[in-house]
């Protein structure tokens, strides 16, 4: 299952970075004149194309040229402030903050940069911090709904839905039916359990929409919803997604863990059956599927496929001892010793299969090696009965 934070917040902070990246010096004589008179000039151009790499080589050459001396037109400050957007956009939050607060101490003023910093902290999960950050710069963030949107997830962060809420209406009457805005509603009605007012704005925000091929805004809300235990309301919403991309794996696999965690084992087992036709590693997800479903015969035949041996064999001892195959159970001892370490649980397990299958001898061999406390009891009885089974073989298992 695609995770919603990866699915959402990779874009929203370099979104509003590029939003509020420092403007390039508009003088008379054009783009040239421009860098000449100020040499930053072109890394302002790059970030705000996104072309961070080329940007960071630009800002390391003009780096080493302050350091010799040799350039005199740059503004230090302005200089740290594009550090600061790289740093950012290069995952060094505490790096960014420190650059952002200099800047800030030498300009306080400059709205954007603590845009910028509120990002930082964000990111950093400092929220109270990153809110008045963001406070402090919203003479210009008001301009872009990332802005906005930011704050939301702060407020949210911070416990503060209804604040959340209110943030994003006011992003809305600035710029109606923004998806984006409309998104962070749904999903913030759906942590408060208002399926039924959370489905009526997810619905805003599919129709608001701009690709309407585009399967992401689908499993943004199924995936808060399955989060939230909400499996009969995220169910619809990637059916619906099925039928418009009808081969998007990340739909099947959302819908098949959904019904998978909705108890709708042999549902779920069969998407996982498609997806490892294609993907050898949905196969242990299909037979663990199909061994809740009590399809057992389908379960050995997807767990013959699964690829990792340590992952097969403990799967298989599940299956067997769920099917009531207590031999193929026993068999697999030492199939398993030899590829795993045996685990208080996989030893009980052979133990209940050897038994169940008559070999108490190794059944009593494998009881005798389970050392931890959990087992304790269930050890004794088993012994107990091996012991009942030896004075009385007509009343083994």
């Amino acid at each position: 299952m695609v995770p919603v934070a990866r699915l959402l917040s990779s874009s929203l902070v370099l979104a509003v970075v590029v939003a509020f990246a420092p403007a390039a010096a508009s003088e008379p004589g054009g783009e040239e004149e421009a860098a000449v008179m100020d040499p930053l000039h072109v890394v302002r151009e790059l970030i705000r194309a996104e072309r961070w790499d080329e940007a960071k080589a630009v800002l390391h050459k003009l780096q080493q040229r302050v350091m010799r001396h040799a350039e005199e037109h740059i503004d230090p400050v302005q200089m740290d402030t594009l550090l600061g957007l790289v740093d950012l956009h290069d995952k060094r939050y505490d790096e960014a903050v420190r650059r952002f607060e200099g800047v800030l101490e030498a300009r306080p003023t400059k709205a954007a940069v603590w845009l910028y910093l509120g990002q930082a902290r964000y990111a950093l999960q400092q929220f109270t911090l990153a809110l008045q950050a963001l406070d402090r710069g919203r003479g210009i963030g008001y301009k872009v709904p990332g802005y906005f949107v930011l704050r939301a997830r702060t407020l949210v962060a911070l416990k503060q839905a209804q604040a959340a809420f209110g943030t994003l209406a006011e992003g809305l009457g600035l710029s109606p039916d923004h998806p984006d805005l409309l998104r962070e509603q749904a999903l913030i009605l759906i942590d408060l359990h208002l399926y039924a007012a959370a489905r009526k704005k997810a619905d805003a925000y599919l129709a608001a929409s701009r690709d309407k091929h585009d399967v992401v805004p689908y499993l943004v809300l199924s995936e808060a919803l399955r989060r939230a235990g909400a499996f009969n309301e995220a169910i619809p919403l990637l059916e619906e997604a099925r039928l418009r991309r009808p081969g998007d794996r990340r739909v099947m696999a959302g819908l098949a863990y959904t019904y998978a965690e909705a108890g709708r084992h042999w549902t779920a087992a069969r998407l996982f059956e498609d997806l490892a036709r294609t993907d050898p590693t949905y196969a242990f997800e299909a037979a663990d599927q199909y061994r809740l479903a009590g399809r057992n015969r389908d379960a050995f035949r997807m767990n013959g496929r699964v690829l990792d041996l340590k992952k097969k064999l403990k799967q298989r001892l599940a299956i067997a001892v769920a099917g009531g195959r207590f031999g193929i159970g026993c068999d697999l001892g030492s199939e398993l010793e030899s590829s795993a370490s045996l685990s208080d649980s996989l030893l009980y397990e052979l133990a209940y299969s050897c038994l169940h299958a008559g070999a108490t001898e190794q059944a009593e061999a494998w009881l005798n090696r389970v050392k931890g406390d959990a087992f304790h009891r269930m050890v004794r009885i088993m012994k107990d009965v091996i012991a009942s089974c030896r004075r009385f073989p007509a009343r083994c298992p």
